[in-house]
């Protein structure tokens, strides 16, 4: 089983990630610039990171980053955009790590720099509503791939070509 959100809010948590945070837990801290620190072993973040590249196709694997889940990772992500005159774009369905953090932006309220496109009747985003949306202010698309809620897969390739 892969299982990549150990923080969210779901219950219960499968008896491998139980396992697996009782085992981190009684572990002593494997950051390599502790007293702690095992030489003798690869740093255990290196060694996920390096898996982690080879199964989602990343070559350059100091570019994957750990946050405590998805509201921490979209919250820094969203914090780091260069966004001074610029929009965003996302959709309805968004998670709230995602429209929360959007919606509260120091000079984004009521200045109608978040657009959010309408997805269809089962959350399915319509690429050419997005597109439609796109101006030459546009300085992110932000499109979860697939909903927590509804479990609707989005077209990526497309929407990643809109892009």
């Amino acid at each position: 089983m892969i299982y990549l959100n150990n923080a969210a809010t779901t219950y219960p948590k499968p008896a491998c990630v139980q396992k697996a945070l009782d085992a981190c837990l009684q572990s002593p801290p494997p950051a390599q610039f502790r007293s702690t620190a095992d030489f003798g072993r690869e740093d255990i973040f290196a060694a996920c990171r390096k898996n982690l590249g080879q199964l989602l196709g990343i070559a350059d694997t100091d570019r994957i980053f750990f946050t405590s889940g998805a509201t921490e990772a979209m919250n820094t992500v969203i914090g780091g955009l260069p966004l001074e005159g610029r929009q965003v774009l996302t959709t309805q369905t968004e998670h709230n790590s995602v429209l929360r953090p959007l919606m509260n932006l120091p000079g984004f309220a009521g200045q109608n720099r978040v657009i959010v496109a309408p997805c269809g009747k089962y959350g399915r985003v319509d690429p050419d509503a997005l597109e439609s949306c796109i101006t030459g202010k546009t300085g992110a698309l932000i499109v979860n791939h697939c909903s927590n809620v509804t479990g609707m897969v989005q077209d990526m390739p497309r929407i990643a070509a809109l892009a």
